[in-house]
């Protein structure tokens, strides 16, 4: 018996010392959270001046009275543009300070005021670059190819990334509570080797910030260096989740109230939602909920704001929680 504790102990440490069991107690206020919201805000090149026109305090304003726990924002994704300056990406690349990674630090305001109201603050971002800005995938180490599709990974190109991930990390320090890394996908050659390189790279501006990367549309655990499930989820009420971890990784759900990603309707009504939402934060499982919004300068309503429907139904499913 002592030489099974002993060789169950050597085992654990080892384990621990490889990333193999995570639990990480970084995640606790994920398991005490109930509801975040998250939005795709993605200028472009016709419409990268949007950036500016977002009003940051009208968005807080939503997200305090929904009684939001936490809030997820795009830093960018397949478009080229990304909202937030990042010297390092323009010296990789050869653009001009501005003309891809925006001169306003939206990121940074929104953090400063969800810090302020209490409400934890996750950045998304791929794990490489846009997908259709052949010239950056190239620049920073990836195949110029397939076009408008996901490359495949290489280590050059993932330790590049990984360089401008700590410039923002580093940039935003304890600001920032969670990282949400999208297209980590095994067939394209996502591996642990890349996971510990983004991991690290987010760590060094905060040791207590977590992070995810999304396998595709399922409940797992992707790799020993992900502090939470990704949890990509496009029908929730099909998942069942029985406890706050899955193989040591903080169980976390993210899904959409509109029909799709991003889309304005409200697709369940409040006693669908609320059941499910119970059980599985309850479970420890915090529900990421993506709304759509206010981008277009044509619109009455502040640029950037969730869709009023979606943002009163969210609060009314956040109260049900209490």
């Amino acid at each position: 018996m002592r030489n099974l504790i002993i060789s169950t102990l050597i085992a654990t440490c080892a384990s621990q010392a490889t990333g193999q069991i995570n639990h990480n107690p970084a995640t606790d206020w994920m398991a005490k959270a109930k509801l975040g919201a998250f939005m795709h805000f993605l200028p472009g090149t016709q419409n990268f001046a949007n950036i500016d026109a977002f009003d940051v305090d009208a968005l807080i304003n939503q997200l305090v009275d929904a009684n939001a726990d936490y809030f997820g924002f795009t830093l960018g994704q397949n478009n080229g543009y990304y909202n937030a300056p990042n010297p390092v990406f323009d010296e990789l690349t050869g653009y001009k300070p501005a003309e891809r990674c925006s001169k306003r630090d939206l990121p940074m305001e929104i953090a400063k005021a969800c810090k302020k109201h209490g409400i934890k603050f996750i950045l998304y971002l791929p794990c490489q670059p846009a997908n259709r800005d052949a010239h950056a995938e190239e620049a920073i180490g990836f195949p110029a190819t397939p076009p408008n599709s996901d490359r495949h990974f290489t280590m050059p190109g993932a330790q590049n990334w990984a360089k401008v991930i700590e410039y923002w990390a580093k940039h935003y320090g304890d600001l920032v509570d969670g990282w949400w890394f999208d297209g980590g996908y095994e067939w394209i050659g996502f591996r642990d080797k890349h996971a510990q390189l983004y991991s690290q790279a987010v760590k060094s501006g905060n040791p207590n910030a977590v992070a995810t990367f999304n396998p595709g549309v399922k409940l797992v655990r992707a790799t020993q260096f992900e502090d939470y499930t990704a949890g990509e989820i496009n029908d929730p009420f099909t998942v069942r989740v029985e406890g706050r971890w899955t193989d040591g990784s903080q169980n976390h759900i993210l899904t959409f109230m509109g029909s799709m990603w991003g889309r304005p309707d409200c697709r369940f009504k409040d006693e669908q939602w609320i059941p499910w939402l119970k059980a599985t934060t309850a479970a420890g499982c915090p529900v990421t909920i993506d709304m759509g919004i206010y981008a277009s300068p044509q619109s009455a309503a502040p640029m950037g704001t969730f869709m009023p429907e979606q943002i009163k139904q969210f609060k009314r499913l956040r109260k049900a929680l209490d």
